[in-house]
């Protein structure tokens, strides 16, 4: 059995930007379509010659699919480079074969290999195991937990498999702003308190697997990707990760196994050297065109794994701590240096700290007698969570999808 996960390699390396006397921008192409009840989209974008460039996106472009029987739809334009299928007029079938039709403002005309939507096998489970892995070029050693699958097909699927995982965490901030300052007689509290967000993120492992050393279809203990405990606040509140299951061929299980060996190449020269990885399109204007990305058409199966901080308790792993000091200051902190200089006062202490933009008031300390004391100011990325995620509790989040 064969797993292959991408991984990231810190090397002592310079990079190498050599000087090239010509240029020529290529259209880069990233779409999948699927059998989902939604819409399916495709962006278009342009390389560019600087590495600190954003790529040009390609916003004027017309874009068809047509089938094996030669049935026909167009994408709707979003701008942006952003192109989506229409579910009111199509939706992938597993079995069928697709092409991709390309035409852009200058008329250049690029089109994709015929792509057949293979069938995908289900997924039986997600777990969850603790692990370790060393990063910083094998110099530390980090605990946390991988996230494993368990899948079954059967005697007729043969397809290969690629996985994307989804992971969207709650986390509350431990320093929230809960009080707009004034003046010393005048704190109002916050209509509303930035504490509680949600975050997700995409992961970018490159997460393939062959199935042909595979007995029935089945595939068991499949690794997916590792998580320190107590790099993020992932596993603080609670976390969700959604894995999407996809059927692949085998040119491209090559084209996604081509792109991890240019990923993790390290930085020895005899290890392999970065290539050019063809995707599955071509121009037709012109041959000697090249064209990068591959258009992807797969059959989806997922599923969804919640982890609370009690089920990893007893894996007894680091936990994470907020970067999040807090600054408790009260006017007596900062006595004048002679009897000619007035003393601090309250409003002198707030635009002391919230005139710095790292910091901001979050609250006010009172006496037992009601009393202004001191002032607490924090972070700014420690007080408003909306800085990082969002507040909107996603829809999937009081259950199991």
């Amino acid at each position: 059995m064969i797993f292959l996960v991408v991984l990231t390699f810190c090397t002592c390396i310079d990079p190498y930007l050599p000087k090239l006397s010509s240029y020529e921008s290529v259209l880069v192409v990233d779409g999948l379509l699927t059998d989902e009840n939604k819409p399916d989209q495709f962006l278009l974008t342009r390389t560019v010659q600087s590495n600190d460039s954003t790529p040009e996106r390609v916003s004027d472009a017309v874009l068809t699919i047509t089938d094996e029987s030669g049935n026909s739809t167009g994408l709707l334009n979003l701008g942006g480079g952003i192109y989506e299928t229409d579910t009111s007029e199509f939706r992938g079938e597993t079995g069928r074969t697709y092409t991709l039709h390309i035409i852009d403002k200058d008329d250049n005309e690029y089109i994709s290999d015929p792509c057949t939507m293979l069938p995908v096998p289900g997924i039986d489970s997600l777990y969850f195991q603790k692990d370790e892995e060393f990063v910083n070029n094998q110099s530390e050693l980090d605990k946390g937990i991988r996230l494993y699958l368990d899948g079954a097909g059967g005697d007729d699927v043969s397809t290969d498999i690629r996985w994307e995982v989804e992971e969207t965490w709650e986390y509350r901030l431990p320093s929230p702003r809960k009080y707009n300052y004034y003046k010393s007689d005048s704190i109002i509290p916050l209509k509303e308190v930035k504490e509680e967000c949600w975050r997700s993120y995409d992961s970018e492992d490159i997460l393939i697997h062959s199935m042909i050393s595979v007995q029935g279809g089945s595939i068991m203990g499949v690794p997916l990707v590792f998580r320190a405990t107590d790099k993020s606040d992932r596993f603080l509140v609670k976390y969700s990760a959604l894995v999407r299951q996809y059927s692949i061929s085998g040119e491209e299980y090559k084209f996604w196994n081509d792109l991890l060996k240019v990923s993790s190449s390290g930085g020895d020269i005899f290890d392999s050297q970065p290539f050019a990885v063809e995707g599955n399109i071509r121009s037709i204007t012109n041959p000697e065109k090249k064209v990068l990305g591959y258009f992807k058409v797969s059959a989806v199966r997922q599923k969804r794994i919640f982890i609370e901080p009690g089920q990893l308790t007893p894996l007894d792993l680091p936990v994470y701590k907020y970067p999040c000091p807090s600054i408790i200051v009260s006017p007596d902190d900062y006595p004048p240096p002679n009897p000619f200089v007035a003393k601090m006062t309250f409003n002198g202490l707030y635009n002391m700290f919230a005139g710095d933009p790292k910091y901001t008031f979050v609250e006010p300390v009172y006496t037992e007698t009601g009393d202004l004391y001191k002032l607490v100011f924090a972070l700014v990325e420690c007080s408003d969570c909306e800085l990082t995620g969002t507040l909107t509790r996603p829809v999937f989040w009081s259950g199991q999808e």
